[in-house]
C-alpha cells in the first residue's frame, strides 16, 4: 500500500482555498487516476457527502485502488448509515471497501453512536469493509475513542504549520494501539503551494490575539 493516498473531493463538488477551476471535469479525474496508477499511488479517500465523487469514480472505474470512504450523518439512524454505504459500494461499483470511517466525530455523543460502531464492526466481519475507524480533529477525541471503542484507522489533520497532535503525542498512542493513521490537511487545500501573490485576501490580517506555534 502507498504512502500517499488521493483525496477525491473535489471530484464531486467545488472544493479547496486554492481550487479556482472549481469541480474536476471526468476526463481529468480519468488522467489524474491514471497518473496516480502510473506512480505507485492506490488509496483513493471519498465520501457519501462529497456531491457526485463516489459516482465518478465509479464511471472511471478504481478496481486498482484501495477505497476509504465515511458515513453519512447518524441523525438518519444507523440503518440509514448502513444503507447508504451499500449505496457507496454500489456508486463505486465495488463489493468492499480498505476503510470506514465516522464522518463527522461531532456525533459521540448521539445516542446511537455506540450502536453505530457495533454496525460497523459487523460490516467488517462481512467482509465488506477491511478497516473501521474515524476522522477526528483533536487529542481529546482520540482520547475518547481509544478509551471506549475498538478502531483499526484514524483520520486527522497534520502538516508543517499543524503538529499539535506530534507534540502531544497523540501519535506515538494511536501507534501503540495499532491503529493505521492516515493525515489529513496535509497542504492546506493547497494552501501551503500557493504563490504569496495568490493566496486570498481574508489570510492578509490575522485574527486578534491570534498567534502560530510552529514546530520544524
Amino acid at each position: 500500500m502507498s504512502k500517499i493516498a488521493l483525496g477525491g473531493v473535489q471530484f464531486g463538488i467545488d472544493y479547496g482555498v486554492a481550487n479556482n477551476k472549481g469541480q474536476v471535469q471526468i476526463e481529468e479525474v480519468q488522467s489524474i487516476l491514471n497518473y496516480a496508477k502510473k506512480n505507485g499511488v492506490n488509496i483513493l479517500d471519498t465520501a457519501s457527502g462529497y456531491g457526485d465523487s463516489e459516482g465518478v469514480l465509479g464511471k472511471v472505474g478504481v478496481d486498482n485502488f484501495q477505497i476509504i470512504t465515511k458515513t453519512t450523518s447518524i441523525k438518519q439512524g444507523v440503518n440509514g448509515v448502513v444503507r447508504i454505504f451499500y449505496q457507496s459500494l454500489k456508486n463505486l461499483k465495488q463489493k468492499k471497501a480498505y476503510g470506514l470511517l465516522i464522518h463527522d466525530i461531532g456525533e459521540i455523543e448521539h445516542k446511537q453512536f455506540d450502536t453505530l460502531l457495533i454496525e460497523l464492526a459487523r460490516l467488517k466481519r462481512q467482509g465488506l469493509v477491511k478497516k473501521i475507524g474515524v476522522s477526528v480533529y483533536n487529542s481529546q477525541q482520540i482520547d475518547y475513542v481509544l478509551d471506549n471503542f475498538s478502531i483499526d484507522l484514524i483520520q486527522l489533520p497534520i502538516n508543517i504549520l499543524d503538529q499539535r497532535l506530534i507534540n502531544d503525542e497523540s501519535l506515538v498512542k494511536l501507534k501503540k494501539h495499532n491503529v493505521e493513521i492516515h493525515a489529513r490537511s496535509a497542504l492546506l487545500q493547497g494552501l501551503l503551494l500557493m504563490s504569496i501573490n495568490t493566496i486570498p485576501y481574508w489570510f492578509d490580517t490575522p485574527p486578534k490575539n491570534w498567534t502560530l506555534n510552529l514546530t520544524i
